[in-house]
């Protein structure tokens, strides 16, 4: 799920989550913390959808909405937003 999620294989993300795959891999290899450094918006959704803990932070303390803001990417801040992001 890790090589589907980094390479925006989406459909292969999808049918390996539908199969069972873990989605909240951690430490610096989290799924989505990976989907929004490259500005994934599919990827993001896939994950989100299926739901992926957007307050999750990693070994140092990042997490997907400092990422998000990092590259500017609006459509991603709603998304992690909307699902419950903890952003205080």
């Amino acid at each position: 799920l890790y090589v589907a999620c980094y390479r925006g294989y989406a459909e292969m993300a999808k049918l390996l989550i539908q199969n069972g795959a873990n989605i909240e891999l951690l430490g610096d290899m989290n799924l989505l913390i990976n989907a929004c450094k490259k500005g994934d918006l599919e990827i993001v959704k896939i994950l989100v959808e299926n739901n992926v803990n957007v307050n999750y932070q990693n070994s140092r303390g990042f997490t997907a909405i400092f990422h998000t803001c990092l590259i500017g990417n609006i459509e991603i801040a709603k998304i992690l937003i909307k699902k419950g992001l903890y952003y205080k």
